[in-house]
């Protein structure tokens, strides 16, 4: 009751906020957080991100069947920004970078803009015929348009051509 008169508002909007018959907004945040004590995205659900796929042997990225159909989502991770992906790590592949069940988020734009990927841990698709997708540190090859795949724990696959590659933005333990 007292929440609700703090507000102006009844106690059965309250309840109906609480149960989640009634969505909590950017507004509704606003309204409740200073009673509560708190910040109004504090009050919010964390945005959601989609799991696409999980990446396994040899840091090889598998797409889920249905990938963006799929529902299966995790919590935007602090300090990151724009269109988002994830792949779930499985396996001892990614060690000792992100283990079993971690997940590996990086960003929707896929480019070969080499100002945006040099020497940075990518989701890389290969031109490799059938598209292979990896998880790769990109340095130059030795040829133009050609780079240097880096692994921790796999053999450097040298002069590869790239598809595209999508900067790794976190990984995310969990």
């Amino acid at each position: 009751d007292a929440l609700g008169r703090a507000v102006g508002s009844g106690r059965s909007t309250i309840v109906k906020l609480e149960k989640g018959d009634l969505p909590l907004t950017d507004a509704w945040a606003k309204r409740l957080a200073p009673p509560l004590g708190v910040r109004p995205d504090q009050l919010l659900p964390a945005p959601q991100i989609p799991v696409i796929g999980y990446v396994g042997a040899g840091a090889r990225v598998y797409p889920y069947e249905d990938s963006l159909g799929a529902g299966e989502t995790m919590d935007r991770p602090p300090m990151t920004q724009g269109d988002l992906f994830a792949v779930e790590v499985r396996g001892d592949s990614m060690l000792p970078l992100a283990e079993e069940g971690w997940h590996i988020v990086y960003t929707a734009e896929a480019t070969v803009d080499e100002n945006m990927v040099m020497n940075r841990v990518c989701v890389v698709q290969l031109d490799d015929g059938d598209g292979s997708m990896l998880v790769k540190r990109v340095t130059r090859g030795t040829r133009p348009q050609h780079y240097h795949l880096l692994s921790l724990n796999a053999p450097t696959i040298e002069d590869a051509r790239l598809r595209c590659a999508a900067v790794v933005k976190a990984i995310v333990p969990r």
